[in-house]
């Protein structure tokens, strides 16, 4: 493989890529986690999806979304094929990513701390400035990595709350369904946190309080409490 062959450019949405660059998303959706098709296609018309390619084969992508706010670049996915791992591939991507972000001020992302790509980001530059609570069932960390793409001084690096993410509300009934139901669990995706903040009010534990089952309450009590209360 000649780095000649390699061409990295931002996807168009009408490109062919597009349906390879969702199937190797659905191929590693374990560690990327799941990103419903028309959000690739809302970034690709955005230009927010960066991809390597070798001919017509895809190499790797980085899907990204711009905070404004913030002047900052968050990365949503990062992947490369199987394949292509161990040829700098993903230094290459990232680097075009760099170039093309005039006008940002830094580069951000979350990566669940106990996934093997942690020891990949110091290689490209990023610091932790951050852990948060990854608000699963199964309780996982996210590491805060950020890359400063201006030379500020490292006590400016600071995480931030994003402000930018929509409230939503969610009635007992739905937080019931979401404990009994694990496919409805997409919700608490990283990337949906990156977008929604999730709210119950205090009604959800007073209707608690008529369930029969003992046992099964306390158990959605303790659920209840991974969101927000108004």
């Amino acid at each position: 493989m000649k780095d000649k062959q390699l061409h990295i450019e931002f996807l168009d949405h009408q490109s062919e890529m597009m349906s390879k660059v969702k199937k190797l998303s659905d191929a590693n959706i374990k560690t990327l986690g799941m990103l419903p098709y028309a959000a690739f296609n809302e970034a690709a018309k955005e230009k927010n999806i960066l991809i390597a390619r070798i001919n017509s084969d895809l190499v790797g992508y980085i899907l990204i979304r711009k905070v404004k706010s913030r002047n900052q670049i968050v990365i949503v996915h990062f992947c490369i094929d199987d394949k292509y791992r161990g040829h700098n591939y993903g230094e290459k991507l990232f680097s075009i990513l760099k170039t093309s972000a005039e006008g940002f001020s830094s580069i951000q992302l979350k990566c669940r701390s106990d996934y093997s790509v942690s020891e990949f980001w110091p290689k490209l530059g990023f610091q932790i400035i951050a852990k948060v609570d990854g608000r699963k069932k199964t309780g996982s960390v996210l590491n805060v990595w950020y890359y400063k793409l201006h030379k500020e001084s490292l006590f400016d690096v600071y995480y931030q709350p994003d402000f930018d993410k929509i409230p939503i509300v969610l009635d007992s009934n739905i937080v019931i369904d979401l404990y009994k139901n694990e496919a409805l669990n997409y919700i608490f995706e990283d990337w949906i946190e990156d977008e929604l903040e999730f709210w119950i009010t205090p009604e959800f534990f007073n209707e608690l309080d008529a369930y029969e089952d003992l046992e099964e309450r306390d158990k959605i009590n303790r659920f209840g409490q991974v969101f927000f209360c108004v």
